[in-house]
């Protein structure tokens, strides 16, 4: 059996969000040390969630984000936080989110978030 490191996992779902390309060992634990401590924060949340919260995240329009900023966010109900941020095409986000299968369509509640 494979052991992983949540913390781990977490960042380098992050790593993978953004872009970020670690070539070689020293950029890896360069990395990993910049963003442990936040990482370590959010091992209480689902993988699901943090994976969910890492895809909208560039949705949002930021200028810039990190994982810090995830953090901030995620225990902020996310409709709410689109809905906010992006008012004028927040129905494309949730279409398209909905396509990846991070959101689903409830007919009581409308789109709600597929850790829920």
């Amino acid at each position: 059996m494979k052991v992983t490191r949540k913390d781990i996992t977490i960042i380098f779902l992050f790593a993978q969000a953004i872009g970020a390309r670690l070539e070689n060992t020293k950029q890896k634990e360069s990395f990993i040390k910049r963003y442990i401590r936040t990482a370590k924060l959010l091992e209480g949340y689902s993988l699901r969630k943090v994976e969910t919260w890492l895809r909208i995240m560039p949705e949002l329009g930021l200028k810039k984000w990190t994982l810090e900023t995830v953090a901030k966010f995620i225990d902020y109900d996310p409709i709410t936080i689109i809905e906010r941020y992006r008012p004028k095409d927040c129905e494309k986000v949730f279409q398209e989110l909905e396509k990846e299968g991070y959101f689903r369509w409830d007919e009581e509640k409308g789109y709600i978030p597929n850790w829920w």
